[in-house]
């Protein structure tokens, strides 16, 4: 009689495949054996589901205290410590300023000043871990 192996995958996230643990099934090779492989990973792989980080909420805008900036602040709205990027999307500035960051607190507040002049689109987004979020997108006014 042939007996049929099951190991069981998950994945961690961000589109990387591990192995959590090896599930050997050993049942005759049949349809039984699918089926069984089939429950098997379905319940490890539904145990722990990996949420998406959600995108930081928008921030106020005020005018920066040197030429051609604007100071955003934002109150609890970013995961707690999380890494906030902004991205202006003028292609017009130096790349280093069209790049600011910053980290939130334990509140997930946060502020800092950008480059930007009126019209500027900036894209904010936030990383905790390995997980980047999707961006808030925010038109300078």
């Amino acid at each position: 009689m042939e007996f049929l192996r099951c190991d069981v995958f998950g994945d961690r996230g961000a589109g990387r495949a591990t192995k959590l643990r090896m599930l050997s099934v050993c049942v005759p090779r049949s349809v039984s054996a699918l089926v069984a492989c089939v429950a098997v990973a379905a319940a490890v792989a539904c145990t722990s589901p990996t949420l998406p980080l959600p995108p930081p909420a928008a921030p106020s805008i005020t005018l920066g205290t040197e030429p051609d900036t604007y100071h955003l602040a934002s109150v609890q709205g970013a995961e707690p410590n999380a890494l906030i990027l902004v991205i202006n999307q003028d292609t017009l500035l130096p790349n280093n300023q069209r790049v600011t960051g910053t980290f939130a607190d334990l509140q997930g507040s946060w502020d800092l000043d950008v480059t930007a002049k009126a019209g500027d689109v900036l894209d904010i987004s936030q990383e905790s871990g390995a997980i980047r979020s999707a961006p808030t997108t925010i038109v300078v006014h």
